[in-house]
């Protein structure tokens, strides 16, 4: 079996990282991009949210569980096992990820898994879409994108296997066109920091 990818653990934190500070700077730069969100883990998995929800589709769907739920460590949980595809609850001690819960098609079931950061709880919900089944729901398309910008951006060998749902698709190249507007503005303000000096 192949291996999920030849990244380290090292670098797919180094590229989600990089990837939420893009997805904060689309989603403030946004016609309604008047929400702010807060730093740390709440924040982040907030933002994953944000754009799940810009991204996917829930057309043909009658109930989805979200790709991933914010608990408080200590409060009961009910997990709607009917949803066919692997979904997360996160377990919080304040703005600290404590544990995950990992769940789905009423077959999956992995309890207390511990884990320290979102980046982590949702390297874990990816490797579980490895094992099970690798094409992502259209519900659940954040999850595509971080595969796409995480795990083959370095990765080219990989990037035929992932497959796009076509609700992905309008919002891929929104948020591409939006990250080379990002850099050429960037590039702009270089050039004339460099003119002004001279």
């Amino acid at each position: 079996m192949e291996p999920m990818c030849d990244l380290g653990v090292e670098k797919f934190r180094e590229n989600f990282d990089n990837l939420l500070i893009s997805f904060r700077q689309f989603l403030s730069k946004r016609k309604n991009g008047t929400h702010t969100f807060s730093d740390g883990n709440r924040g982040d998995l907030e933002v994953i949210l944000k754009i799940n929800s810009l991204c996917s589709t829930k057309r043909g769907v009658s109930d989805s569980t979200p790709v991933v739920l914010m608990r408080q460590v200590g409060n009961p949980v009910e997990p709607n096992y009917n949803g066919l595809n692997p979904s997360a609850i996160l377990f919080f001690d304040g703005d600290a990820v404590h544990s995950m819960l990992i769940f789905g098609g009423g077959v999956l079931n992995f309890k207390n898994i511990k884990t320290s950061s979102v980046c982590n709880a949702l390297l874990n919900l990816l490797a579980t879409y490895y094992v099970i089944d690798r094409d992502y729901a259209a519900a659940f398309s954040v999850l595509a994108i971080i595969d796409l910008k995480c795990l083959t951006k370095d990765n080219p060998r990989k990037k035929a296997r992932v497959k796009i749902p076509t609700c992905l698709k309008d919002f891929l190249t929104l948020f591409n066109n939006f990250a080379v507007d990002e850099i050429a503005e960037s590039l702009s303000l270089d050039n004339e920091d460099d003119d002004s000096v001279r």
